[in-house]
């Protein structure tokens, strides 16, 4: 006997029917296989957390989004029947802020990538598009659902015009970590040694939150200790690389704020990924 998690899929067909995304059994297939294994995917054993965007009339909805780029990569019957070849190839670049999008129209689907550009503290897609209301419009001429893991059981849909769903393939209730209240008490850990005005720690908070939420998509795993410049390390405790000199994320947001060529712009960028890649690997 096999059995399904039929309640999940019950809240998926609402979801999509709220947002008034009619899909063929071939597309709702496919989107629901990804969806069963979107927690562990993997291409060529290499780990890949999916962001999908799936939506009708979602050229209105770029329209909205300033400092975009969105590239389309094919179109396909409104069947699908290439659905699974292309989203096997545009999966692996969801990383570094890369949504797969699919764009279903009255006769024919359109696949492609999309991102959105920001400064260290300006609001990412989805903060604008789900979260902020007043600079975003949704009507009912659009509709659009955004999946991704929440972690290996489990994953997330955010719609445009309904609630957001956790669907889980847990057998019990669990609550999920408050990840924004952890975050903001590390900020907080980090900037009882910072002193300045209230416009710059302001700016600094901001840009550190965007920054370390995407700690889950970007880090594998890692343990942060807060310390003051007086502790000594490697010690008896902790052992490891200790790089000279030391990477100042203070220092590295504080230049942002005024960017003044593309050079300082590009360290910027470049200077948090590598603390991203040190995290994984030291």
């Amino acid at each position: 006997m096999r059995i399904y998690h039929a309640e999940g899929l019950d809240a998926i067909e609402r979801a999509l029917s709220v947002e008034g995304i009619k899909l063929s059994e071939g597309v709702k297939d496919s989107i629901l296989d990804i969806l069963g294994k979107i927690g562990n995917y993997e291409e060529e054993e290499t780990k890949i957390l999916p962001k999908l965007l799936l939506g009708r009339n979602m050229n209105n909805i770029f329209l909205q989004i300033p400092d975009h780029f969105k590239v389309v990569f094919g179109t396909d019957e409104i069947a699908g029947l290439r659905i699974k070849k292309i989203l096997k190839s545009l999966i692996p670049i969801c990383r570094n802020g890369w949504y797969v999008f699919i764009d279903i129209n009255e006769d024919e689907i359109t696949y492609g990538i999309f991102r959105k550009f920001r400064s260290p503290v300006s609001l990412d897609f989805e903060q604008l598009v789900f979260d902020d209301k007043e600079s975003f419009a949704a009507d009912e001429s659009t509709g659009m659902i955004y999946m991704y893991p929440n972690n290996r059981t489990s994953f997330i849909i955010r719609c445009l015009h309904t609630e957001d769903i956790v669907i889980s393939s847990g057998f019990k209730s669990s609550e999920d970590p408050d990840e924004k209240g952890i975050y903001d008490k590390l900020i907080d850990d980090i900037m009882l040694q910072i002193e300045g005005d209230k416009v710059n720690t302001s700016y600094l908070r901001n840009a550190m939150s965007h920054l370390f939420f995407l700690f889950k998509e970007r880090i594998h795993g890692a343990i942060i200790l807060i310390v003051n410049e007086d502790y000594l390390y490697p010690n008896t405790y902790l052992d490891g690389l200790v790089l000279k000199p030391c990477l100042n994320i203070i220092q590295i947001i504080e230049e942002s704020k005024t960017v003044e060529s593309y050079e300082t712009a590009e360290r910027y960028y470049a200077l948090t990924n590598l603390l991203y890649e040190f995290l994984n690997i030291l």
